[in-house]
């Protein structure tokens, strides 16, 4: 009987918890996503970022920074303790996904933390000419390093904006 008790009582105290462990669980994405805004603020740097952080990019000596794909490759590392860093390079991002583990997402079904991809070619096939990136936020927002002169900020989504066009698919890594 004692050990009924106690086993009914052990039962009901682990169930009255798990709720609580499970709700204060992240997803790896949404990790991704409060990583990347933790960047906010830092300079925009043509080639910056690696696996460590902000870095000079193309210009040694130069102020530290993340351009798009750096950030994207950061976050990932960071969060994933990825071995196989993610080029340095948006459309290899996209279009080698596979090789890094990522997989293809409906970019109208991204979640935090998943990349969405921008091409110059006005129909959105991203086979060639990606030549942008940011990281989903949540939902209407992204993270964003746009261009030399600015610093990685959180902006409202857009698909279409200064001669780019959003691919069909997001890309995970996590």
């Amino acid at each position: 009987m004692r050990f009924f008790l106690a086993a009914t009582l052990l039962a009901a105290s682990v169930s009255a918890l798990a709720p609580g462990i499970l709700e204060e669980r992240k997803t790896d994405g949404q990790a991704i996503a409060e990583l990347a805004h933790k960047q906010i603020g830092i300079p925009y740097v043509y080639g910056g970022g690696n696996c460590k952080g902000p870095t000079t990019g193309i210009s040694p000596g130069g102020p530290v920074g993340f351009d798009c794909s750096g950030l994207n490759l950061y976050t990932a590392c960071k969060v994933l303790g990825s071995k196989d860093e993610l080029p340095h390079h948006a459309q290899t991002q996209y279009t080698d996904y596979k090789e890094y583990s990522g997989i293809r997402v409906d970019y109208k079904d991204a979640k935090p933390g998943d990349f969405y991809h921008y091409t110059t070619n006005s129909n959105g096939n991203c086979g060639s000419g990606v030549e942008h990136t940011n990281i989903k936020y949540s939902t209407g927002h992204v993270i964003n390093a746009p261009k030399p002169n600015y610093n990685v900020l959180e902006e409202a989504f857009w698909t279409h904006s200064g001669g780019l066009t959003i691919c069909s698919y997001a890309i995970r890594f996590w």
